[in-house]
């Protein structure tokens, strides 16, 4: 079942200097943050670092910076984590029945042979 959101994402509150770095961007073509994105590609791919920044309409800032992302070997998910990341992405896709199915296989792939493994996760 996709649901369908729409919330204002912002109000034209922009600063100059925002507009100005949007157009320096579009203008040039360079499509990446430039020397922040340099320091990024210098750590992949030992690491993967992300960094998200939100500024919100009332001007509150929200900054967060990670190293490794989350299923990352450094940062594994745990198997609730899994199943409701496969679940979120299958909901309207697969019933219950054939999501409990595919979980089931795919958590217990490392006793079958690939041959096997790949017989039942074909759908019926």
């Amino acid at each position: 079942m996709k649901k369908d959101f729409k919330y204002e994402l912002s109000d034209d509150t922009w600063e100059r200097e925002e507009i100005e770095a949007i157009l320096q961007v579009i203008t040039t073509r360079k499509f990446t943050m430039g020397e922040k994105t340099k320091e990024f590609e210098k750590m992949f791919p030992e690491k993967q670092p992300c960094e998200v920044i939100i500024k919100t309409n009332n001007g509150k800032t929200y900054n967060e910076y990670l190293e490794y992302p989350k299923g990352h070997p450094e940062q594994p998910m745990s198997i609730d984590e899994l199943e409701t990341k496969f679940n979120s992405l299958t909901d309207g896709l697969l019933n219950s029945s054939k999501q409990k199915r595919i979980k089931e296989v795919i958590f217990n792939c490392e006793e079958l042979s690939a041959k096997d493994f790949m017989k039942k996760l074909v759908l019926n």
